[in-house]
Order: C-alpha cells, then structure tokens, then sequence
C-alpha cells in the first residue's frame, strides 16, 4: 500500500485540515525557540570561530545553508534573547515573531523591555512599526535655503552678474537703427570667402555651387602713428 504524499490534501476534511495547519505553526515555533536558543549558545561559546567561520553570520550562510534573511533574523533574535530571555518564551509561544524582535531591537531597555514586548505581542510587521513611531517620534529636521557659490568658469575664476551701471553702459553703447556705428567705413576692407551661391546654368538651375562673394567684415582702424 502506498503512502500519501504529505502534500497530497484533498482528501483532508476542513475540520481536520486547521487543526493540522495550528498544529504545525506550533511546533514550528517551539523548533524555532530552541534553534535561537542553539545559535545564541553557539555565539557563546565561540564554536564558530573555532569550525573556521570568520563571523556567525558566515557560520549560519555557508556551515548551515540558511538564507541571508534567515540567519539576519535568527542571529538578532538569538542575541536579544541573550539579553532579555523572556524572549525565548515569547517565540516559542507564538507570542512574537522573529521580524518583531528585530523592529524591537534598537529600543529595548532593561526598564521598557517587558511593556514593548507586551504592546508588541501578536500584531504584525506594520503594526509594530507603527507603534514605534507613536512611542519614540522622530525629531523633524529643520529645512533650510542657502545661497550657493557663483560656479567657476576656470582656476580661480568666477561667474559674477554684472552691476547696474554696466547693463546701463553696454546698453547705451548699442547704436539705434539708422544711426552710425561709429566705424570707419574706409576699414571695412572686402574679404573673398566662399559662400554657397544659387548659380543658375543649364541642367542646374538653383543648385547650390561654391563661389567667393566678397562679403564686408569690419576690420579696425589703423592706428596713428606718431610725428
């Protein structure tokens, strides 16, 4: 006769099926209290150092095969529950969970530790944390505006904005339309430089061609030499 797989359920009646599932989570509380109590003892006396481990975190990954999240939450537990060892029959009676103790961690004192754990028993991973918010609220930090440094331009160099009286000078420099520049016309000597021209010949009418059109460039004047 062959034997059912444990996985194999449809036959389970409902009654049956919950009572099982309780059952189980039981015991594996009960097999988890013990294996914290396993690994803090292990830390204690320092058997991982001597089976060549360099941490106990490297004892539970690579020695015992557990997950980095598994050994993170065992190895917190296991030393909180060194410190507080009410700890041990807490997890084992369903009481806390192992990500629970981990959020109580960093706030756990000899004074407060029984009240936390009471207030924190049986609620789950967002509850805790929204307990621990309630009880121990952060301090808002202040927002402030600084003004920063002009940005360099080069070594030593800075942009800065230019005054008034300069926008006023670069602004009155500018000659209106249909006023002199103020450049002698007699130093705008030509300068051939190729430009695309549309060359009308036959088969190519309008196409581009490069050819030299003498454009002014304002060239400055020449300075006066002494008598």
């Amino acid at each position: 006769m062959e034997s059912t797989a444990f996985w194999q359920l449809s036959e389970i009646p409902d009654a049956l099926l919950r009572s099982s599932l309780a059952d189980l989570l039981t015991a594996g509380y009960r097999t988890e209290a013990r294996i914290i109590a396993h690994l803090a003892e292990v830390e204690q006396r320092k058997l991982h150092l001597k089976d060549g481990s360099e941490s106990l975190y490297d004892y539970c990954t690579r020695v015992l095969r557990l997950s980095n999240s598994e050994a993170f939450h065992r190895i917190t537990a296991a030393r909180v529950a060194r410190q507080f060892p009410i700890v041990f029959g807490l997890i084992e009676q369903r009481q806390l969970h192992l990500t629970a103790v981990c959020l109580l961690r960093d706030y756990l004192t000899p004074e407060n530790h029984q009240q936390l754990f009471a207030e924190a028993s049986h609620k789950t991973k967002w509850q805790i944390a929204e307990l621990l918010a309630h009880r121990f609220p952060r301090r808002e930090i202040e927002s402030r505006i600084r003004k920063l440094p002009a940005p360099r331009i080069g070594k030593g160099a800075f942009v800065t904005a230019p005054s008034t009286e300069q926008s006023s000078l670069a602004a009155s420099s500018v000659p209106e339309a249909g006023e002199p520049s103020g450049l002698d016309e007699r130093a705008m000597a030509p300068l051939a430089i190729a430009q695309p021209a549309s060359v009308g010949h036959a088969g190519s009418v309008g196409q581009p061609s490069s050819v030299a059109r003498r454009v002014p460039i304002a060239q400055p004047a020449p300075i006066a030499q002494p008598a």
